[in-house]
């Protein structure tokens, strides 16, 4: 006996209801997460098990996004919270739990989006790589879809959510090889807590929304904090220099070709398209190629 064939809407439908449940509840949203890791966490797997598995570094990130209020009711709050933030969270909640719904049912992954596919690509098959995959599928998704939530968004804004795409899409490349090796693998790894040590670091990633002018300095790496050289380290020694071919490498993986115009001669522009002046640019790469000299005269 055959079973009758699923309809996608259906699950669609439902993987959307159990989003749109914690829409205005950033705990909720937490506890969804929570849930699913639990199921899909597979820390049996891992060499130093964790209650969330491979969903450690997500949490970690979604809570520091929770403290921040970005995640907040944006309306109906004495702390509104960001339009983008939320939507592309929401975005990212729903191609997983749409996974989720697809492989309970039987549907055929062919018919389902990107995101999902890799979702359930990750379930089949956890690891390092495949969770990145899946959860770096669905934030370029995010990002390429709510364009108009990010135009709104204060300059300074825009600017942060460069920083925080270029990072996790690079921590990909790092868990697949693509620079620093074994070293980079153990860094980016999900299920270990270096992500959860960035997050508690203003310098890294800051607590307020919207950004207050001390964020906008370490946004900027100008605001000459213990952390400072670490962040600059990272963004401007390690990233930059790489980030177009991680940027051609994202848009390859992830399926999605357009990404690639948001990053004009090197540098991230979303989602305005307008490159910095060329003189600032200019400047900016001097400065990344004197502290690569300079870390490489150290290791001298």
């Amino acid at each position: 006996m055959t079973m009758p064939a699923v309809d996608v809407s259906d699950i669609e439908r439902d993987a959307r209801a159990i989003v749109d449940r914690v829409a205005d509840d950033p705990l909720g949203r937490v506890q969804l997460r929570r849930d699913f890791y639990r199921k899909f966490g597979f820390a049996q797997h891992l060499e130093i098990p964790t209650e969330f598995g491979f969903g450690t570094s997500e949490i970690a990130f979604l809570l520091w996004e929770v403290e921040r209020g970005v995640l907040n009711p944006v309306t109906g709050t004495n702390t509104p919270g960001s339009a983008w933030w939320r939507n592309v969270n929401l975005e990212f909640l729903y191609y997983s739990e749409l996974a989720a719904l697809a492989i309970g049912r039987g549907v055929d992954p062919g018919t389902l989006p990107a995101p999902a596919r890799a979702w359930i690509e990750y379930i089949a098959k956890p690891s390092s790589q495949s969770w990145y995959r899946a959860h770096n599928t669905s934030i370029v998704a995010g990002y390429l879809g709510r364009l108009p939530d990010a135009l709104a968004e204060q300059r300074p804004e825009q600017v942060f959510m460069n920083v925080v795409l270029y990072r996790v899409l690079y921590a990909q490349g790092l868990v697949e090889g693509i620079e620093m090796g074994r070293l980079g693998k153990v860094l980016a790894d999900p299920d270990l807590p270096s992500v959860d040590v960035m997050v508690h670091l203003p310098a890294f990633y800051p607590r307020h929304y919207p950004l207050t002018h001390e964020d906008l300095r370490h946004v900027m790496h100008k605001a000459h904090c213990p952390e400072e050289p670490a962040v600059i380290l990272l963004d401007d020694v390690f990233i930059m220099p790489h980030l177009t071919h991680v940027y051609k490498y994202a848009a390859e993986w992830s399926g999605r070709p357009e990404l690639l115009t948001y990053l004009i001669r090197g540098e991230p522009v979303y989602p305005t398209r307008i490159p910095r002046p060329w003189h600032k640019l200019l400047l900016r790469r001097a400065i990344i190629w004197l502290l690569i000299l300079w870390q490489k005269l150290a290791r001298k």
